[in-house]
């Protein structure tokens, strides 16, 4: 849409097409149920498993384990043996939060976003100038379920619970969200195709090393999602796993995994310069797969990192989680940010 006052919402798919041999100008609403389909088992899968492997055995190593070895080779199949055995676990005890209704709610407000993640410049089904805060919105549609669907539980603690988890969901949130401010304000856009492509030109193009308030940027924007997602050290709160069971207990496992994922991609995107394939003038199968497959590589790669290191590092009470975010994450998100805006003005190193 281009009318006055009218946000301009495009699509950069193109990439999409190529991939899977659709002709050019294929509507995106029609490419996008079978991409996710794809993603869902083809991608999403293998890599919850192969990281999942990974993580465990550099852990063990670090901590002078064994390691999983339970399954053949040498435990490379220990994910889906826990997966399995997690899929038949029982309990006894249900809690009224589980709505079937609320579930299928939050999952469908989850993998939405993936329609808002920029795999490449040429890989995003929608492509808005707000394109950058869809994600963001998704994830706390998310969060923000966990709580709609304890109110009236049977177990006050459950509802006490829920609340005290949106407000530290929100306590890093607020920081996050300043330091995407940071690479808007490099790229001059919100717009996840500008935000790529400003970033094409190599490492020392990346929001990270581009000013020294990128870099203490990006580690604010990955030390909030550790909180905003209950990642270890700040995993104090264990409600949502408590009365999981069966289909649902390994569909919770896989939900957090692609929150971790999506946080990782996201910062990729935002700071490391997300796929680091230089656009061509056409757009063709091997550029489209060096872009998913660049974005992939550097989302794992952060992944594997935030879950080794978070392992090796003391667990936080809740009420450390949240002094945390409010008194060392955001003013620093905010210092971030106004020194990034100078930075720009001083140097011209961003959008004009």
């Amino acid at each position: 849409m281009n009318g006055a006052g009218e946000l301009s919402i495009l699509t950069s798919s193109a990439g999409w097409n190529a991939l899977f041999g659709v002709a050019d100008g294929t509507p995106a609403l029609i490419m996008v149920p079978g991409v996710f389909l794809f993603f869902f088992f083809f991608v999403l899968f293998p890599l919850y498993f192969a990281l999942g492997f990974t993580e465990r055995k550099l852990a063990a190593d670090l901590q002078a384990r064994v390691g999983p070895n339970r399954t053949l080779g040498n435990g490379m199949f220990q994910g889906i043996a826990d997966f399995l055995k997690l899929g038949v676990k029982a309990t006894g005890k249900l809690d009224s939060s589980l709505n079937p209704v609320w579930f299928a709610v939050q999952n469908a407000i989850l993998y939405s976003s993936f329609v808002f993640l920029p795999f490449g410049t040429a890989l995003i089904f929608l492509d808005s100038e707000i394109g950058v805060f869809l994600p963001f919105i998704c994830l706390a549609g998310f969060f923000l379920c966990s709580l709609f669907a304890s109110e009236g539980s049977e177990e006050l603690e459950n509802e006490v619970m829920a609340h005290r988890q949106v407000f530290l969901w929100i306590s890093a949130w607020i920081p996050a969200i300043v330091t995407v401010a940071v690479s808007i304000a490099r790229a001059g856009s919100a717009r996840w195709s500008v935000i790529l492509s400003s970033q094409a030109n190599g490492p020392f193009s990346w929001v990270a090393f581009s000013s020294p308030f990128g870099l203490i940027a990006f580690f604010v924007f990955l030390f909030s999602g550790l909180v905003a997602l209950q990642l270890p050290p700040f995993h104090a709160l264990d409600r949502d796993v408590r009365y999981q069971a069966g289909a649902r207990l390994g569909l919770f496992g896989l939900n957090r995994f692609y929150m971790t994922v999506v946080w990782c991609l996201l910062s990729s995107a935002l700071f490391l310069g997300g796929q680091a394939v230089r656009e061509p003038a056409n757009i063709s199968f091997l550029s489209s797969f060096l872009q998913f497959l660049a974005g992939l590589t550097k989302a794992s790669g952060l992944y594997i990192l935030l879950r080794v290191v978070s392992r090796a590092l003391p667990q936080l009470r809740q009420d450390q989680m949240t002094e945390f975010c409010w008194r060392v994450l955001t003013p620093v998100g905010v210092v971030c940010l106004i020194g990034e805006l100078i930075w720009v003005y001083l140097f011209n190193g961003g959008a004009s």
